[in-house]
């Protein structure tokens, strides 16, 4: 049945108190002045009012007492990023920071992302397709459990797991995930959400036997399961990363710096590594040198046998498309280019050419025209360079959080490193003529 307008704003401004005295329960609520928390639930039940009408661009944002809830320490799902910069690895999604900004509401929270509306989607397909396939049984009553408790020790910690089954006489927690692409490993994050999960409830007095990770496969449609193994050492190091960034800094009302991400900071020189890391690298190298030479080689020697195949078509006069052992011999005639060209005249007639267009300055002159061209807009692509120096001049991010460090490889084409090269390159040719060859 609809509700009305009228109960519908009584029930928000019963809402709005009820969440207004939550705020003020916080721990860090000293640190949230009063008009900092009227924004914050202001800009929340917006957004609610508009998924609730059908407004808002993408999915559903979590219920405002879950929001709240989330507030009063790390989830699971945040505890990964806090753990890999202290490891000094970074995500490239979130920072610590940024984390600390949102428990002190200094930062509103964003509307779904388009991979996390495919999660909401898509994830109950992949409990489905598990628990279908494995025979697990949920258990729902130890899973409302956990997601309620709250260790004494660690008040921050907090947990939401997807699911609790019993397998085996095993009781395992289980994360699902519905990723573009099918995971060939399991991240830290991930790893590190499994992990949090069980010990919010072992400190329930859960016994955790197992953790899984499930991946729907869309593909395939199906799940692809990893078995985490518990970790003591990775317990310690959430216990500790957890502990650190809310004591330290959410208790304080501060924020944690920006990562240190520049590479001049983080780079060691070759001389400055260990015999075993330099053996290592060496190792990698000289392997990499021998497949991309084979692979040049192969490569040559198959454009090299395709041209000679096609040669011998043309020359037999083939009419028709045949099979050749086990390769497809298509004929097909097609505009000669060269041919062409010769026979036009200098220069060539417009009509028999086709137009290649300034997009962005014909859009210019349609508006300098006082046309508008959004009609034939077919898509925007991000610009890196303006939104990059968007996010650094309005909101303060640091250029080195935004960056990412990339290594390229290439074989040395130095004259010195042929006496290196030289020799791998005539057993790759040898090798792959060999390989080649038909056997007897």
């Amino acid at each position: 049945m609809p509700v009305s307008p009228e109960s519908s704003s009584s029930d928000l401004t019963v809402e709005r108190d009820a969440a207004l005295a939550r705020l003020a329960a916080l721990p860090q609520a000293a640190h949230l002045p009063p008009e900092t928390r009227r924004q914050w639930l202001d800009h929340q039940l917006e957004r609610l009012r508009e998924e609730s009408a059908g407004l808002a661009g993408r999915g559903s944002s979590l219920a405002l007492d879950r929001q709240i809830e989330r507030l009063s320490g790390f989830g699971a799902s945040e505890i990964g990023v806090l753990v890999g910069e202290r490891r000094g690895e970074y995500s490239p999604f979130a920072t610590a920071r940024e984390i600390c900004a949102a428990k002190l509401l200094r930062a509103l929270p964003a509307p779904p992302t388009g991979p996390m509306q495919r999660g909401v989607e898509l994830e109950p397909h992949a409990r489905h397709l598990f628990l279908r396939h494995s025979g697990a049984r949920p258990l729902p009553d130890l899973r409302q459990a956990v997601v309620a408790h709250r260790p004494r020790d660690h008040g921050w910690l907090l947990a939401t797991p997807d699911d609790l089954v019993t397998l085996n006489g095993r009781t395992l927690v289980v994360d699902y995930k519905a990723p573009a692409e099918p995971p060939t490993a399991v991240s830290l994050e991930h790893a590190c959400q499994l992990h949090q999960a069980a010990l919010v409830a072992e400190d329930r007095g859960i016994r955790i036997e197992g953790l899984v990770l499930v991946a729907l496969n869309l593909r395939e449609w199906t799940v692809d399961t990893f078995l985490v193994e518990r970790d003591p050492a990775l317990d310690a190091e959430i216990l500790a990363a957890g502990q650190h960034y809310w004591r330290d800094w959410v208790l304080q009302g501060e924020l944690p710096p920006w990562p240190q991400r520049d590479a001049a900071s983080r780079a060691l020189a070759l001389a400055d590594l260990s015999p075993a890391a330099k053996a290592e690298l060496e190792r990698a190298a000289l392997g990499y040198v021998r497949l991309d030479i084979l692979a040049k080689q192969a490569r040559e020697l198959a454009a090299r046998a395709r041209d000679q195949l096609a040669g011998l078509a043309a020359e037999h006069g083939l009419r028709e498309s045949v099979l050749v052992a086990p390769v497809n011999l298509s004929r097909a005639s097609t505009w000669d280019a060269a041919a062409i060209a010769a026979r036009l005249p200098d220069p060539v007639p417009p009509e028999l050419t086709r137009p290649k267009w300034d997009a962005e300055m014909l859009a210019r002159q349609v508006r300098a025209l006082g046309g508008d061209p959004t009609p034939a807009l077919l898509d925007r692509a991000l610009d890196l360079d303006q939104a990059a120096d968007w996010l650094i001049a309005h909101h303060h991010v640091p250029a080195e959080s935004l960056q990412r460090i990339e290594y390229t490889v290439a074989v040395s084409r130095r004259k010195p490193d042929q006496v290196l090269t030289e020799p791998v390159r005539d057993a790759a040719r040898t090798a792959a003529h060999a390989f080649a060859a038909p056997g007897p």
